[in-house]
């Protein structure tokens, strides 16, 4: 079993790994893509509801390869 201190900094570590990777993902994905609102006539207000939980209308996106244009 290993100390607290070492669980501690291994669990720190993988944590911060994670959210790199998620940044890095993320910021590949954007860059790749052009993303568009796949139903542009939802109103987040009133469409939201937030009683127990909070009910959100479906959020499509539109991903289309990003054009490259060589200057």
């Amino acid at each position: 079993m290993l100390p607290k201190q070492t669980a501690d900094l291994r669990r720190l570590m993988t944590s911060s790994l994670a959210w790199l990777e998620l940044r890095t993902v993320l910021a590949k994905l954007l860059w790749t893509y052009d993303l568009k609102l796949g139903n542009e006539e939802i109103d987040w207000h009133r469409d939201s509801r937030m009683l127990t939980l909070w009910w959100k209308p479906p959020f499509w996106v539109k991903a289309t390869p990003r054009v490259v244009v060589q200057g």
